[in-house]
């Protein structure tokens, strides 16, 4: 039998609403010039992976690194 919800969620080190759904990088958004955003939540299962970024002015792209 495995292990109950309420033993497991204590031994997690970061709560769920603590994660980190975006990392801001130092590049610059190419439509509006404004810093943009890496989506750690969000990976693409292509060879090598990719990342999707974006921008709050709504652009959006992908990137291996």
């Amino acid at each position: 039998m495995g292990m109950k919800w309420e033993k497991y969620e204590k031994q997690m080190p970061i709560k769920p609403e603590e994660w980190q759904y975006k990392t801001q990088v130092d590049v610059e958004c190419p439509k509006c010039g404004k810093k943009i955003w890496r989506r750690n939540d969000i990976v693409l299962t292509t060879y090598p992976a990719q990342y999707k970024y974006e921008c709050e002015c709504g652009w959006v792209g992908y990137a291996h690194i």
